[in-house]
């Protein structure tokens, strides 16, 4: 059996905790009844006290350990310190960032996101055709929207669904391990994104990009003018992305509170 336990500690970093049981010998059965075990003998002693209250704390590992001692069974524990994506790329700006946003980049397993944008298109025709080919949002007024973020060793997924219309990401820290970046790739398409915090809003601009791991001349650069925001105590997002010669492919913007995996 293994307990994870992943979140921000006392300073606000964040932090990950594993708690592993191993029986063996044909002892596995007899787990579930050691929290009975415990609860009923501390019941004789009269050192539990009375009333309904969740059945968190009401004993020691030290406790486990002395239930077990008559078990084939080990216990160890870990803590993993090893900072998320999003901290290892800021430094010291992760911690200064508004508590929604910096929430929202905190991913150890996996964060589901939900709330309500608006997305607008260009007018383009090549434009919208660049758009259903990386699978950008349609034109909507108000749509419910859905984001989920998977932490796999140190590269994040995400899937953004808005109304049913799901594109995906993945995101990494850049090869040059340098502050603020990061790498961000929509199936053939790799973009080197440049973050910085401005004091209120964390920014997305793009500073190159790569097809199939050819590099994109600046005449075919995507624009991005994309920010996530602190409003009403929500995490907010203004993303706007624009095609030298082409202007604006797709603007969406809205906000998002944490939901349920």
């Amino acid at each position: 059996m293994e307990v994870r336990v992943a979140g921000l500690d006392k300073d606000g970093l964040p932090k990950a905790a594993n708690w592993t049981l191993i029986a063996e010998a044909g002892d596995g059965p007899s787990i579930p009844a050691v929290a009975a075990t415990i609860v009923c003998k501390r019941l004789a002693a009269g050192s539990i006290a009375t009333g309904a209250r969740s059945c968190l704390a009401e004993f020691s590992l030290e406790e486990i350990d002395e239930a077990t001692s008559h078990l084939s069974v080990k216990t160890f524990g870990e803590t993993d310190i090893a900072p998320c994506l999003f901290q290892q790329a800021m430094g010291d700006d992760f911690a200064a960032m508004p508590g929604p946003v910096r929430n929202l980049h905190t991913v150890f397993d996996r964060h589901v996101w939900s709330g309500t944008a608006r997305v607008s298109r260009g007018q383009s025709t090549f434009g919208n055709l660049l758009c259903r080919l990386i699978g950008f949002p349609p034109e909507a007024g108000s749509v419910p929207v859905a984001v989920t973020i998977e932490r796999h060793a140190d590269k994040e997924f995400w899937s953004r669904n808005f109304g049913g219309k799901t594109f995906r990401s993945v995101l990494s820290l850049r090869d040059d391990q340098g502050k603020g970046h990061v790498c961000e790739r929509f199936g053939p398409l790799k973009f080197d994104i440049d973050l910085t915090h401005d004091g209120t809003r964390l920014c997305f601009p793009v500073a190159r990009g790569r097809f199939l791991g050819c590099p994109l001349p600046k005449w075919i650069l995507p624009e991005s003018e994309a920010f996530e925001f602190e409003e009403n105590g929500r995490f907010n997002f203004d993303v706007r992305i624009s095609l030298p010669g082409i202007g604006m492919l797709v603007r969406y913007q809205g906000w998002l509170e944490i939901g349920t995996s």
